[in-house]
Order: structure tokens, then sequence, then C-alpha cells
């Protein structure tokens, strides 16, 4: 149907089962669509320099009049002689992505390749509980400070889980202004994180002492599976991280060694100087799964959550209801250090040099490290089983 457009042609518009379109006789491209439910809008078709076909909503009737639609369809047309194309920028805003794609796709290309997999597990739990929830449907190019200052805010209540939030959603926003191109700044640069106080907690003897009985205690009642048993004195004897201790598998022990050659830990593959005391310990330990550590599925390691859980339970029945699993391992320096070794020796003790270890590294650095793990571990075995130490002497300089 073709007429000039007035406020009664469009008012007196009927609807059909289907839309009816009004083309405007005086402006070609301006039109009237009746939707069958009696709504009335406005739109501008053309085509761009390209003879791409645009067709851009001017407005409904009633928000705004027919002239008025006319004024702004004359002006589009004025901009499509001069070779711009107005709707552009809406088709542009429609098809922007919003931060849920952009969550995704910082995951698939830039997470999943580049970070340990008990990395993105973490990361995958931010972005589906945290992130996405509260900004996931913002457009990537429209987020503000002040939305993310708000998101950062609804977490203070747990301000180390909001810092980590907040860094991943950091990261992908410099990933999309500095490499994808999604917008020219990154609203999350300079925010101030939460104020988190580090925690370097370790166990006094009289504290290992009181959780060595609650494992023997716990052993012998079955209260508490072999496996949890055995990763407590792991953690104690070694000073590995919980994740390495779940992670250990017999294929990585050599026992007539004294080493456990971990192939992923925090730092990358490392080489475990298993003290004497550990050795004899996973000498008597049955292997019925490919898992030093196995969980109920015997093709499965024993899960962080089980452990955390079931250390919650011993470490009430200790009197430690403060201490973390992770304090042994500051437990393991703190004793070493207080041994009279350096620097160097406890940094290699517990792995925190991020380079590979070759053979001949190993070959070296085997006799003084076994010293060291056997001093520390003696220490630390003796405590837990509530005999008194030997007076501690120190390692000579060098």
């Amino acid at each position: 149907m073709r007429v000039k457009l007035t406020k009664t042609v469009v008012e007196k518009a009927v609807p059909g089962t289907r839309p009816v379109l009004v083309h405007d006789t005086e402006l070609r491209g301006f039109h009237l669509k009746v939707l069958p439910t009696g709504t009335r809008a406005y739109f501008y078709y053309y085509r761009t320099a390209d003879g791409t076909e645009r067709r851009p909503k001017i407005g409904d009737h009633g928000e705004i009049t027919c002239e008025q639609a006319r004024g702004i369809a004359q002006a589009w047309a004025a901009e499509v002689c001069a070779g711009r194309d107005p709707g552009g920028h809406r088709a542009a805003g429609r098809a922007a992505p919003i931060v849920r794609e952009l969550m995704e796709r910082y995951f698939k290309e830039h997470v999943e390749p580049r970070n340990k997999a008990s990395t993105a597990k973490e990361t995958r739990r931010l972005i589906d509980k945290k992130i996405n929830p509260a900004l996931g449907s913002i457009k990537v190019a429209a987020l503000t400070r002040g939305e993310i200052r708000s998101f950062q805010n609804s977490m203070r209540e747990t301000p180390f889980e909001a810092n980590q939030a907040l860094a991943r959603l950091s990261k992908a926003f410099t990933l999309a202004t500095a490499e994808w191109g999604l917008r020219p700044d990154n609203p999350c640069a300079r925010l101030q994180r939460y104020r988190v106080e580090k925690r370097e907690r370790f166990y006094s003897e009289a504290e290992l002492s009181r959780i060595g009985k609650v494992l023997i205690k716990a052993a012998a009642d079955e209260s508490e599976s072999r496996a949890v048993i055995l990763a407590i004195w792991l953690l104690a004897l070694t000073g590995c991280r919980l994740g390495e201790v779940l992670g250990m598998r017999w294929s990585d022990l050599d026992l007539s060694q004294g080493l456990l050659r971990l192939p992923e830990t925090k730092t990358g593959a490392k080489t475990v100087v298993l003290p004497a005391a550990v050795t004899a310990l996973l000498s008597g330990t049955d292997r019925a799964s490919d898992w030093i550590v196995s969980g109920s599925e015997k093709d499965r390691p024993l899960s962080r959550n089980v452990m955390e859980k079931a250390w919650a339970r011993l470490r009430i029945r200790a009197g430690v209801s403060d201490g973390r699993l992770h304090d042994f391992r500051h437990t393991v320096g703190t004793y070493g250090a207080q041994t009279g070794a350096n620097a160097f020796m406890i940094r290699d003790l517990l792995r925190q040099k991020d380079i590979a270890v070759t053979a001949g590294y190993v070959q070296r650095a085997t006799v003084p490290m076994r010293a060291l793990a056997d001093r520390v571990a003696n220490r630390v075995g003796a405590a837990l089983s509530g005999i008194e130490p030997a007076p501690v002497k120190k390692l000579a300089e060098g």
C-alpha cells in the first residue's frame, strides 16, 4: 500500500493477520509497519554504498509523531546520499558481544590452552557463578567502571574470591582491548583490589603431637579413610601442596632412588627428594590403584572436597581449629630454616624455583637435599608420633 503518511492515515490503518506495510509516497524508503497486535512503528529502508540493505526502526507511533518520524527519515536520507550509513551503528550495536560472550572467548582462547587444569576449573567456576550472573548480559563496549565496582562490592564478604574474579575479568578485557579490538579501554584497569592479609601459620611440635594422636586413633577406629590419613602424613613430611599429593601416581615414584617426579605442579614439572620416613611409609602402602592417594573409586584420586571435609573434622579433634592443610607446607619450610639451611635449599626443598629439574641437577642436589628432607621429616614425624625429638644440628654452611 502506498499513500502519504499522516497522523490520520497511520491511526486508521487496519491491522491484518500478517504485518501490513504502508509506504510513503513523498519520501522513498519511509514506511509504516502495522502489526496484527495493532502496534504501529515507523521504519526507513535504504541501501548502503556497498549494497547492504538496512531497515532501521525510527520509533513507535505514540512515542513519536508521524511528522517527527518523517523528519528523522529525511535526515537519514541525506546521510545516505552523502555515502554514510546512519543505521549501521545500530546494527553494530546489536551484533556487539556481551560480557558473557567475551568471558567464553577468554576461556576458550586463553585459559584452556595456557592454564593448568585446576586453574581452568576455578576460572570456569568464577565465570559461571559470579561474573556472568552479575555482568553477563551487558555489552562489552558499554560496561562501566561503576558497574564493575558494584560487582566487586557485592563480593566484599569474600575478598580473596572477589580479587580472583576481578583478575579474570580484567584479563579478559585486556585481551578485548589489546588483541580483539572490542573496546578502546579496560574498565577494570587500576581498580583497587581488596586487602587480604597473607597468612603464614606453621604448627608447633605440641600441635603436631595432637594431630598425630588424632591420626593414629582415626586409623585404628577407621573413622577416616586410610587415603585421607596417608595424604596428611605426606603433606606433613614432604611439604608438598595438596594438589601435588592428590595427583601423585605410583608410576611417578622411584623408591630405590627415593625420588618422586611430579609432571605437573604450580611451578611446572618437579622432582621431590623423599626423606627416608616417606619412602618407608610408601613402601608399606598397598598399590590397589594407579594413584598413591586413591578415592573410593580406585580409578580416581581422592577428591580435594573429601580431603578438606575430613581435615575439618580432624583438626577440631586435634584442637587446631584454625589450622589448614597448607600450613603443613609452612611447617616444613619453617623447620627447615630452623635447622640452619640457607634460603636456596629451602627454596629447592619446597620446589619453589620455576625451572625444569634436569637429571644432572637432581644428582647434584640429592645428597644435601635428602639430608635436609630427613632432618625435617624426622622432626615432624617424631612430633606426630609423640616421640621426644633429638637435638637438631645445624647443617654445614655453603
